[in-house]
């Protein structure tokens, strides 16, 4: 009996293991959508201002359209000026702060002083994207497949 219920203990702790570990894959797979989100808008809205430009109300509207990713919420939040909180699980503190200040500054200076503005945020936007798209395959499976094994050798032990 108490085999049994060592057994049954042991395939619930690696049950519990698989599901933490794949909880860290998602934030990374979630953080590197997320910044290629990021970069994406600061792409489209240098073409929207240099190309077209468009007003940025418009642009953002046109952007958020056919998406609706969580760095869509994050920029309509932004925008709309929201108290609430809620912030994206996977980003820490400093670049939460660091896109609101981004897109705090978009439409507030000349046109010049905006282009130079935009373009600094895309080729940050674009390192951060790469890095967190590096740390997603790195990691992410990493993690998931070393929760796994974990829950695979509680399991021997126990058994």
């Amino acid at each position: 009996m108490s085999d049994i219920l060592r057994l049954v203990a042991g395939g619930l702790i690696a049950i519990a293991c698989t599901y933490i570990g794949l909880v860290i894959k998602r934030r990374y797979k979630a953080r590197a959508e997320f910044f290629c989100e990021a970069k994406e808008y600061f792409v489209f809205f240098e073409r929207e201002l240099v190309y077209n430009k468009t007003p940025v109300p418009k642009i953002n509207d046109e952007f958020s359209r056919d998406r609706s990713g969580e760095f869509v919420k994050f920029l309509l939040q932004s925008r709309s000026g929201e108290t609430e909180k809620r912030e994206p699980y996977f980003l820490k503190k400093e670049e939460t702060n660091r896109l609101k200040t981004a897109l705090s500054g978009l439409g507030k200076s000349g046109y010049e002083e905006q282009q130079k503005y935009v373009a600094r945020w895309k080729s940050e936007m674009t390192e951060l994207s790469d890095k967190a798209a590096a740390d997603n395959k790195k990691y992410g499976g990493m993690y998931f497949k070393l929760c796994v094994l974990l829950g695979i050798a509680v399991v021997i032990l126990l058994a």
